[in-house]
């Protein structure tokens, strides 16, 4: 084995030790994430929508003509109704505050703020490293089909916020794998004849 060839392999191994260290760190907090939301976030929250549904905090008046006006109560300023000339804008307006001040009673009693908030911080590490993966060259045709199949693949396409179009920086990065391990350099357009082109 020449000194070119054995380099090569070094810097091979190196580069899938990275992108192994880096696919472990990113199923470590895949399973952090999964397990405080099973655990601990999932039934607290469902035990929330037991006792205490989120209740809504709009409420609506009907006048003789039996036109319907819909209105708000801004729970950053839950007595703004208080002195309303109307006593039916004040009552429907106080149903409305005495149910989020309910809800948020049970929220803090329980404790699904600081679940929740802590649900969005193992979300973001998680997405985290997931982008540090996409934008990472794939070391071979495994971490290719990987890519692929977190940006394409069922998980992603199940999810409520799934969307099939993608930055162009992460596409870009994973078109350049599939060319540089598929065995092609540069795309199919660009190596085309002028002829084929115009044809096309």
């Amino acid at each position: 084995m020449n000194m070119h060839v054995s380099m090569g392999i070094v810097v091979d191994r190196e580069k899938h030790a990275v992108w192994d260290g880096a696919l472990a760190e990113y199923q470590a907090a895949k399973d952090a994430l999964s397990q405080h939301n099973s655990t601990i976030y999932g039934p607290l929250y469902k035990e929330l929508e037991r006792i205490s549904p989120r209740p809504s905090l709009r409420f609506q008046i009907e006048a003789l003509n039996g036109q319907v006006a819909r209105y708000h109560v801004d729970p950053r300023d839950l007595n703004a109704w208080d002195d309303h000339w109307s006593p039916v804008y004040r009552r429907k307006a106080a149903e409305g505050r005495d149910a989020w001040l309910t809800y948020r009673s049970n929220c803090e009693r329980l404790g699904t703020d600081a679940a929740g908030e802590e649900s969005d911080r193992l979300c973001d590490a998680q997405c985290a490293i997931e982008g540090t993966l996409i934008q990472m060259p794939a070391p071979d045709q495994a971490a290719l089909l990987w890519k692929l199949e977190r940006l394409f693949g069922p998980e992603p396409g199940d999810a409520d916020d799934y969307a099939p179009g993608w930055c162009a920086e992460w596409m870009n990065v994973v078109m350049d794998d599939a060319r540089r391990l598929l065995g092609q350099n540069v795309s199919p357009f660009l190596a085309w004849s002028t002829d084929e082109k115009i044809a096309a």
